[in-house]
């Protein structure tokens, strides 16, 4: 096992300022490590600059600390864009930390932004790592006129804390100003809500399976939209009965047109909604009734309510979203060709987390738990064994974030400081052979969907959120015979 440190170059204090060509300073943070304090197999030296800008003053100081000290020291690009974003480095440093799991990881805090050292707290605390923090005193501060090192423990408090930060500024809000974590594979998909967003009467079809969060980005669609001030329904749509049910639900009632109704009458969920947003869950469930009577909406943007000849003009955006491929429901004569094409202006495709990274999955467990920590009002957040780890990142979670949600939440419940093996549910802790891999997870659920679309690959990548080209490169990756 390595023993590994990792810092960002600092670059106002590791250079000597104001002159050219840049000069390394040996008495700036990096090099005082190497200089006073080396006890390590490696340096891994982080820049928060992309690959194709390069970085020479990265370059130079690896150079420096290598050929001065003899150091092993290796130069890594991240490509920051925001360098006070936590909810952006975080991310990035922990798909890095990967290719040293097992190894003994040491993070100096000292250099870089405020958010870059946030994002080691962060890393340390809930990835599950073997971490551990210091910081730098320098030698004009000391007694013994070298630098110290000042090892960093993370001890309980007798208020509780929290652990998760919600980035605020004068700035518009972001697409995901609410607790929705952004990894790689959905920042895409909010990329483009934001972009719904900005055609307020343009109607979006959301596609993905039960529990990825569907709902959630209607309601982000909304909020970042000019409508977010007006009224925001959901629906079920397949719990909205049938018949005239249906109908003075969706378009309301005049007074006296029927027994028991309101006197006065009442307005349906379209009237209610009249200026914001109608989010449709399940538009796959749908009776036809329900999908006629909807088109009628899309087509006429009025309605008119039970009992009444009277027709009220509306304003509202539809937002739709299911698990099912309306594409293979429509080829069937189960769902509406036209009502599909009316809802799908704007497609969205959310994946499922058995089709994301597994860097991805150690996330949002770690941002689970982050967030838990706070509704729970506990003092720490849970710490979960490598066991426990091992058994939740090899798990498909069929059920998707809300399942691993659910899981973290219950995990809360019934402990207070540590998790292990033992208390996890039974289908957790059922031996390794019985759990799926990520591969064989995502081989199995591929598989699936190509059987439920009957073998049409380009029907199979839109149901999936991929395209047909990764969809073919995947089913020859995984041996999978469609």
């Amino acid at each position: 096992m390595a023993k590994i440190l990792f810092s960002w170059i600092a670059t106002n204090n590791d250079f000597v300022r104001d002159v050219t060509p840049p000069q390394v300073r040996h008495d700036g943070p990096n090099a005082s490590v190497h200089k006073h304090l080396w006890e390590y197999d490696r340096h891994v030296l982080l820049s928060q600059k992309k690959a194709s800008d390069g970085d020479s003053r990265l370059n130079l100081l690896q150079h420096e600390l290598k050929q001065v000290y003899g150091h092993e020291v290796e130069p890594r690009l991240l490509g920051i864009k925001d360098v006070i974003s936590v909810t952006e480095i975080r991310p990035k440093v922990e798909e890095l930390l990967l290719e040293y799991e097992g190894d003994e990881l040491h993070f100096f805090t000292s250099p870089g932004t405020p958010a870059m050292a946030i994002a080691w707290y962060f890393i340390h605390l809930g990835a599950g790592f073997d971490s551990h923090l210091f910081q730098l005193r320098r030698a004009l501060h000391t007694d013994s006129g070298k630098p110290e090192k000042l090892l960093e423990t993370i001890t309980q408090s007798h208020v509780p804390l929290s652990l998760s930060i919600r980035e605020a500024g004068t700035a518009e809000p972001s697409a995901h100003d609410s607790d929705v974590l952004l990894t790689p594979s959905i920042e895409s998909v909010y990329a483009q809500a934001a972009l719904v967003a900005e055609a307020p009467h343009a109607t979006c079809l959301i596609l993905g399976p039960s529990g990825s969060g569907k709902e959630h980005l209607a309601r982000t669609i909304h909020r970042r939209s000019s409508r977010s001030e007006e009224p925001f329904i959901a629906v079920n749509c397949s719990a909205m009965g049938v018949g005239p049910l249906l109908e003075s639900r969706l378009f309301g009632y005049a007074s006296g047109s029927f027994t028991g109704g309101l006197a006065e009458g009442r307005a349906g969920l379209f009237e209610e909604a009249n200026g914001g947003t109608v989010f449709l869950d399940e538009i796959g469930d749908a009776t036809k009734d329900f999908q006629q009577m909807l088109l009628r909406v899309l087509q006429e943007k009025e309605v008119t309510r039970v009992g009444s000849s009277t027709p009220q003009p509306i304003d509202v955006r539809i937002v739709a979203a299911t698990h099912r491929n309306l594409r293979a429901m429509c080829v069937a004569e189960q769902f509406r060709w036209d009502l599909f094409y009316r809802l799908s202006v704007a497609e969205l495709h959310v994946p499922a987390l058995a089709a994301r990274s597994q860097q991805e999955t150690r996330t949002m467990i770690g941002h689970f738990l982050t967030r838990l920590q706070r509704k729970y009002k506990r003092q720490n957040a849970l710490v979960l064994s490598k066991d426990v780890w091992a058994r939740l990142l090899a798990y498909p979670f069929p059920g998707n974030i809300r399942e691993l949600e659910n899981l973290i939440e219950s995990l809360y419940i019934f402990n207070t400081e540590t998790v292990d093996v033992e208390q996890l549910p039974a289908h957790l802790t059922a031996s390794q052979k019985s759990i799926m891999s990520l591969e064989e997870a995502t081989a199995k659920h591929i598989a699936a969907v190509l059987r439920y679309c009957g073998g049409n690959r380009t029907h199979a990548a839109e149901a999936l959120g991929i395209s047909r080209t990764t969809l073919i490169n995947k089913i020859k990756s995984h041996r999978i015979k469609a």
